[in-house]
């Protein structure tokens, strides 16, 4: 057994992003995770694609377990609206759902767990931090009734106006509040003190986040599925 776990720590070092003592227990069912979002999620910002949080977490389960699965149908530019299910009704001046990138779709592949990561672009499209939760309950309810986890990342920093920065606040207390431990910390030491972007971690267009930004991103990602038992 000692060995074992020398041997899975090893391979989580030689990610360089993820602690020796995170490492998921042996025995475990194979495990499958599908994550839905924007262009966080989709890997844009790092150098390479391949330090994109949800490129670094694949990598990871599959040292963990080579039949674990990490599926990524996000999108740059999404919004919550693109992520409704598929038989919900938008208004006119609102974004249908995508029906090859939503919660559906993502519930089509019977996961163990969905990760939704919508960093900031229903507060640049001005929407209300009122409908966006009323849109992640709608999803997480979705997950809920089928008896799968879900994950909600929070807000990430942005370098917006400060009306839009504090609705980027607002949002966090409120997710934090209705989902307590299923909210995923993407806020914390990657923002300014201001709300805007850390420049330790901006990929240098205000919007999106390096590759430091991305590994703390995994890192906080996989803490929180092993809470969950994942």
């Amino acid at each position: 057994m000692k060995y074992l776990n020398f041997i899975l720590g090893f391979l989580l070092l030689s990610l360089g992003c993820i602690s020796n003592k995170q490492y998921s227990k042996p025995g475990k069912s194979p495990l499958k995770i599908v994550v839905i979002g924007s262009s966080t999620a989709y890997g844009t910002g790092p150098k390479t694609i391949d330090s994109a949080w949800v490129n670094v977490l694949r990598k990871y389960e599959k040292n963990v377990n080579v039949k674990n699965e990490v599926i990524n149908i996000a999108k740059g530019g999404y919004t919550t609206y693109h992520l409704l299910p598929n038989d919900f009704h938008t208004l006119s001046e609102r974004p249908k759902p995508d029906t090859l990138r939503n919660i559906t779709k993502a519930l089509s592949f019977n996961p163990d767990i969905v990760i939704i990561n919508l960093p900031s672009n229903d507060a640049a499209y001005g929407y209300s931090v009122e409908e966006q939760m009323t849109n992640f309950s709608i999803m997480s309810d979705k997950c809920i009734d089928r008896k799968i986890k879900v994950l909600i990342c929070s807000a990430q920093p942005r370098n917006f106006n400060r009306d839009k920065i504090v609705k980027q606040i607002k949002l966090n207390a409120e997710l934090y509040k209705k989902y307590k431990s299923y909210i995923v910390d993407f806020w914390s030491e990657l923002s300014n003190q201001d709300g805007t972007i850390n420049p330790k971690y901006s990929s240098g267009d205000g919007v999106h986040l390096n590759g430091k930004g991305h590994k703390i991103l995994v890192e906080r990602i996989v803490k929180k599925l092993h809470s969950l038992g994942l």
